[in-house]
């Protein structure tokens, strides 16, 4: 997942809440955790967050329903503003 340019935004793990875009489905999911590819490291207590222009790797729990997903699905992630881009690697 990369996110794009747009609104300068700060996603904290567990407490971020985005829609997600897969084909003809619009999930609303939550993100869990993820791990950064890029972007700075946190200095002492400082939290791991990701701003635009990072890279990661992320894991997403949909809210609800049920939906058909697979691996290497496009992934498009967006909130106003916020967007964010990437594919799926793994489902659970």
């Amino acid at each position: 997942m990369a996110l794009t340019k747009g609104q300068s935004v700060t996603m904290p793990k567990g407490r971020f809440q985005i829609q997600m875009h897969i084909l003809h489905q619009r999930p609303s999911c939550r993100l869990v955790d993820f791990t950064q590819v890029n972007g700075t490291s946190p200095v002492g207590d400082e939290e791991i967050v990701l701003r635009p222009g990072h890279m990661a790797r992320a894991t997403f729990r949909i809210m609800n329903g049920h939906y058909y997903l697979r691996p290497c699905m496009r992934v498009v992630l967006r909130d106003g503003g916020i967007r964010g881009v990437g594919w799926i690697v793994e489902t659970s």
